[in-house]
């Protein structure tokens, strides 16, 4: 289910900018671009130890295309055009450590390097807890000044991803009709900022990060 949920948010991510028109192939030095870098951390333990990361770049507004003699990576990983952004998978780095978007033009090397933000943290309910089912289920977590944060609730009967809510330390979604017995709750949250001094004409990221833990539904 956390693989289901990080290609939803991924397809949202990187359809910023696309507005079902041609994309432009331009050759731009990186001073005439913004770039927007999309990280999505959402699964702890994926199976090959990378996340996706896209980098979109646009100017007047408008997603384009790098001409051949550009290339993009992040973190040493070569970045693909999908016909939506640059992306791949790229390895995991622990929270504190960076990501680092590379272009390269012209033997000219542009950077935005991005903090890795802390996990989310759910105190309540505790791990291994045994909890009710209810329409307005309650998650708890210290507040981590993310732009938003979504809950999820998984159990025997389905899944469920809740709507984007204010980081305020709780966080309620409709949890009846995920069955008794053995499941999990998680929290994913979002943030977003711009980086200064980069060479771009404007550098931003969204940063999704998350964190799930199992509970016994009653």
């Amino acid at each position: 289910m956390r693989s289901d949920l990080a290609i939803v948010v991924f397809a949202v991510g990187v359809m910023e900018g696309c507005r079902c028109t041609p994309t432009v192939t331009i050759d731009e030095p990186a001073a005439s671009l913004e770039v927007k870098a999309t990280f999505l951390d959402v699964d702890e333990t994926p199976r090959d130890g990378r996340q996706p990361v896209t980098a979109q770049f646009f100017q007047g507004g408008k997603l384009v295309e790098l001409a051949r003699d550009a290339a993009v990576a992040c973190n040493g990983v070569p970045l693909s055009w999908n016909g939506l952004g640059y992306t791949a998978r790229v390895p995991l780095v622990a929270p504190g450590a960076a990501y680092t978007v590379l272009h390269v033009r012209g033997g000219m090397t542009t950077r935005m390097s991005v903090t890795v933000p802390p996990r989310p943290a759910i105190t309540t309910p505790a791990a291994g807890a045994t909890v009710l089912r209810s329409t307005s289920f309650s998650i708890i977590y210290p507040p981590g000044g993310g732009t938003s944060v979504r809950p999820g609730v998984t159990g025997a009967a389905g899944s469920l991803t809740g709507v984007a809510q204010a980081d305020t330390g709780t966080a309620t979604i409709d949890a009846s009709g995920v069955g008794v017995g053995a499941g999990s709750v998680w929290l994913t949250r979002d943030i977003e900022s711009a980086v200064a001094g980069t060479g771009f004409a404007l550098a931003r990221f969204t940063y999704s990060t998350g964190h799930a833990q199992n509970v016994i539904w009653q």
